[in-house]
């Protein structure tokens, strides 16, 4: 045998012992893969998150199948929950194995009202995250100094909408105060238009009220009645001003005459400002989307829209806002934190922006302002994302922040409409309502 025969065969031994060594001393285990906190990784862990499937779903539905295309670490499986009885189901399984991992709130009242304890089942939120949007966003689902939430969905701020034509036609501009506004109703009640269009709904009505309230007595105001001091708050000289002011207006000639006839959206209060017979128009940004649908070309060139005008002498920031600030998502005991968090990121994503943009929404992600031309309404999204940030502070619509605030005197605000009570027994009335008497 040659010495390069002996040395090939020498090594083929060798090879062949210490595979049999190995085949026979024990193995040791892989180390576990962990996930991007250094936290143990499960790939076959699953997340279950609520939320209505409305249209506004579909950004949160595509920021999920992204998430789950990149994730080794876990899913998240999304479980659409009718919006009619999803706080019903939260309050009964929160807490339990019953209950979601996640879910998507309002934020507000209704979050803490809907777990026994919200400091032990509910999960902090990634401040990382949170400090992709405005801060305004963060106070929503902020208790004792903890944030909870991720925004998750557009915003949509109340208005005044505004004919261009009728006020060009009788010399007006939009109005920047109450007192502007309340001029030009004094001029417009002499014609055959209707100065302010409203309609039969109590949450429509609540409008004048949040807005001259929030303009009168400022966030402060809003804040005593969100922590629940009734008496405080309806004491308050801002809540008998803000109606003296609606009553002030009726007597002008605001409203038509058969405000309380007239039904809420496509069917009675838009064909109003559609067909040109009503000036102004206090909705949610919701209202443009709807006119347009109903004559674009006629929107288009005729509906314009402003903040809500301030109130001189009043004490509330004339950046405010007032409407439906955002829905976020809230991560409960049952997830796993790191995961839910790591998920949470994807809602900063440039992509999810865009998917909210096209689809219609305003996110209330900062850098949004940098695709609003991918909006079909490029101008109207613009002047959304200018408004809520610039915005100092955003008031939660009455009936969404403070639930018994709302539902509790919306009675007696029709009333007010209908002449049928003054100012002072309105405010009267309220005082004796309080809910945790």
């Amino acid at each position: 045998m040659t010495t390069r025969k002996m040395i090939a065969s020498g090594i083929a031994l060798a090879m062949t012992a210490a595979m049999m060594l190995s085949a026979c001393s024990p193995q040791e285990s892989s180390a576990p893969s962990t996930d991007a906190t250094g936290d143990t990784c499960d790939p076959n862990l699953e997340l279950v998150l609520w939320r209505p499937g409305d249209v506004s779903a579909t950004p949160i539905k595509n920021a999920i199948e992204r998430f789950n295309q990149t994730s080794q670490c876990g899913t998240v499986l999304f479980e659409e929950v009718p919006s009619d009885t999803i706080d019903e189901k939260l309050r009964m399984t929160l807490g339990t194995d019953q209950g979601p991992d996640m879910f998507v709130s309002h934020g507000g009242a209704h979050l803490w009202e809907q777990a026994s304890d919200p400091k032990t089942i509910y999960q902090p939120a990634s401040t990382e995250v949170a400090d992709s949007f405005w801060p305004w966003a963060e106070r929503l689902t902020t208790l004792d100094g903890v944030n909870y939430g991720i925004p998750s969905s557009g915003t949509e701020p109340i208005m005044l909408f505004y004919n261009k034509k009728i006020l060009e036609e009788n010399g007006l501009q939009p109005p920047k105060t109450y007192d502007d506004l309340l001029a030009a109703v004094d001029v417009l009640s002499k014609t055959d238009k209707i100065p302010i269009v409203i309609c039969n709904q109590a949450w429509v009505l609540l409008m004048l009220w949040e807005w001259l309230v929030d303009r009168i007595g400022g966030e402060q105001l809003w804040e005593s009645c969100v922590q629940g001091e009734w008496k405080s708050c309806w004491e308050n000289p801002a809540m008998l001003e803000a109606t003296q002011k609606i009553v002030e207006l009726k007597a002008h000639g605001a409203f038509a005459d058969n405000w309380a006839s007239v039904d809420y959206g496509a069917g009675g209060s838009e064909p109003l400002m559609t067909t040109g017979k009503g000036a102004f128009y206090l909705m949610g940004s919701w209202g443009y989307t709807s006119m347009l649908t109903a004559d674009p070309d006629y929107v288009k060139e005729n509906i314009g829209f402003i903040k809500m005008p301030e109130v001189t002498g009043g004490t509330g920031n004339p950046t405010n806002v007032i409407g439906n600030p955002t829905r976020s998502v809230i991560i409960t005991n049952k997830a796993k934190l790191s995961l839910a968090q790591e998920f949470t990121k994807e809602l900063t994503s440039d992509q999810f922006v865009k998917d909210a943009i096209t689809g219609g929404q305003v996110p209330t992600n900062k850098n949004a302002v940098d695709f609003a031309n991918l909006s079909e309404t490029p101008e109207f999204t613009e002047f959304l994302l200018k408004t809520i940030g610039e915005a100092n502070y955003f008031t939660q619509s009455w009936d969404v922040g403070v639930t018994s605030l709302g539902s509790t005197v919306e009675p007696e605000m029709e009333r007010v409409l209908l002449g049928e009570i003054t100012a002072e027994e309105f405010v009267a009335a309220a005082l004796t309502m309080d809910p945790n008497a």
